[in-house]
């Protein structure tokens, strides 16, 4: 009777240790982190990315407006960040109407945003189908507000991959803020 117990207890044992390396190997390629990505400004901002994402080369990033751009391994999605300083424009809002202007211009048709409140944070989304590159594309916007920049944060991939892909992408661009240098927040608190 005790060999069988042993031979039980061997044998759960190796069960457990096949399930965690089954599960660690099954998180590896799913697995996220806190990245630091430092613009083309020179500010630094905060993202969540998954591990098959990386920062676009910055020649690629200084032909557009962006002043930085993430995109997948496969390169299949991306997201890119324009910023703008906030002293420049009377408010967020202001801000969300006059890129929604930019937006019908350069799209000939009306796209509106839409608020979304979130974890007090207030925000302005709109998701929509666009051409470019001879590809039809899926795009989802974002205008936000960081602590001393407005931010518009584009993400886009191919239309059959967008459900499967709008998940991520949402995480990524919910997770993004601005890393504030310590001697900019004394500055402003003493303005």
């Amino acid at each position: 009777m005790l060999v069988l117990w042993a031979v039980v207890g061997f044998m759960t044992l190796c069960l457990l240790i096949y399930l965690m390396v089954k599960d660690g190997r099954k998180d590896e390629g799913n697995s996220w982190a806190q990245k630091i990505i430092t613009g083309l400004s020179g500010r630094k901002y905060n993202l969540f990315l998954p591990k098959q994402w990386e920062i676009s080369e910055p020649t690629y990033v200084s032909n557009t407006s962006y002043d930085f751009m993430v995109e997948n391994a496969n390169g299949t999605a991306y997201i890119g960040c324009i910023v703008e300083d906030k002293r420049d424009f009377v408010s967020l809002d202001v801000y969300k109407e006059i890129t929604e202007r930019s937006l019908w211009e350069d799209e000939q048709k009306e796209i509106y945003f839409e608020s979304v409140e979130r974890s007090n944070e207030r925000f302005w989304e709109v998701d929509y189908t666009t051409t470019f590159g001879g590809m039809n594309h899926h795009i989802l916007y974002q205008v936000k507000e960081s602590e001393t920049q407005y931010v518009q944060l584009v993400a886009w991939t191919s239309i059959s991959r967008f459900d499967d892909l709008k998940p991520p992408l949402e995480t990524i661009m919910n997770s993004f803020s601005e890393v504030t240098p310590l001697s900019l927040k004394n500055t402003e608190k003493e303005q």
